[in-house]
């Protein structure tokens, strides 16, 4: 699977990774979307989205909010491609039960089959990103 990788480095250490995401399309079984969110996504057996594949930060950097930072970009470079190629849903594979609440407190839910496999709308990232006053 092809993905795109993106790496925050520190300013004032350049070589300093700080952390890093990458993004792929995927898609999701229709059925697989709760069936309250689902009428607002094209009834498609397959669902288009955008697969945040991996989200890390260095863990020297605790609590410097680096990892809320990896997650609003990624949401943004989501919404705006989303736009141009059609992804209804962003999908991120937490790492343990921390990582998921992590994504929770950002809008995403659990997929009720693998609750560490969780979604967001892209009506719910656009929403995220207002709040951010980022579109």
């Amino acid at each position: 699977m092809a993905s795109v990788t993106y790496v925050l480095l520190d300013v004032s250490a350049p070589k300093t990774i700080l952390g890093y995401y990458s993004l792929t399309n995927t898609s999701v079984l229709l059925e697989r979307i709760p069936l309250d969110l689902s009428t607002r996504i094209p009834k498609y057996p397959q669902v288009p989205g955008t697969l945040l594949a991996r989200l890390a930060r260095d863990m020297r950097f605790k609590g410097r909010g680096i990892g809320e930072t990896l997650l609003i970009d990624a949401l943004l470079r989501s919404y705006r491609a989303g736009l141009i190629i059609d992804s209804a849903v962003v999908i991120v594979d937490a790492i343990d039960a921390k990582a998921a609440q992590f994504y929770m407190e950002y809008g995403f839910m659990p997929f009720a089959d693998q609750p560490k496999q969780l979604f967001q709308t892209m009506k719910s990232v656009s929403a995220v990103l207002l709040g951010a006053k980022l579109i």
